[in-house]
């Protein structure tokens, strides 16, 4: 149900590289389902860290990403 949910707007999937409850592999499989379904605007980026630590592991490239992705909505 999320490329219904995605629609046509913009979308970024951010994923920990020690995460063991949705790593990036499973959501490199969601990013593929939701292009595949004609959304190919969505980006994936990997960052270090964990479930939910992404932002205390990684700050700068988390704020990074977050602030690129904003600026150009």
């Amino acid at each position: 149900m999320v490329p219904e949910l995605v629609g046509d707007a913009p979308s970024m999937i951010l994923s920990a590289k020690d995460d063991v409850i949705s790593g990036p592999s499973t959501l490199q499989k969601e990013q593929t389902r939701i292009q595949n379904y004609g959304k190919s605007n969505c980006e994936m980026h990997i960052l270090n860290g964990a479930h939910c630590t992404m932002l205390r592991d990684d700050k700068e490239t988390y704020e990074t990403l977050i602030s690129s992705f904003m600026n150009k909505l």
